[in-house]
């Protein structure tokens, strides 16, 4: 089964540079925007959706070190 994509991948930028993390949410932005749209659409509320979505990714960043390590370094930079 040959799936259609709907994100641009990385370019060459370093992972560990402000241009990756600017390239990441530059792709992922509209499809975010879009579930927020769906989930309001078939009734839920926005407030609760943004919640929902931000302790999902907070799950995930929590059980995983590697995440916990990336965002503690990158604050640690600004």
């Amino acid at each position: 089964m040959n799936a259609t994509r709907h994100l641009n991948g990385p370019t060459e930028t370093e992972i560990e540079s402000a241009a990756y993390q600017d390239e990441c949410v530059f792709a992922l932005e509209p499809s975010i925007h879009k579930l927020l749209q769906i989930a309001v659409e078939v009734g839920w509320d926005k407030d609760q959706v943004l919640f929902a979505i931000m302790l999902i990714i907070a799950r995930q960043v929590t059980d995983n070190p590697r995440a916990s390590d990336h965002l503690t370094r990158r604050n640690d930079l600004q």
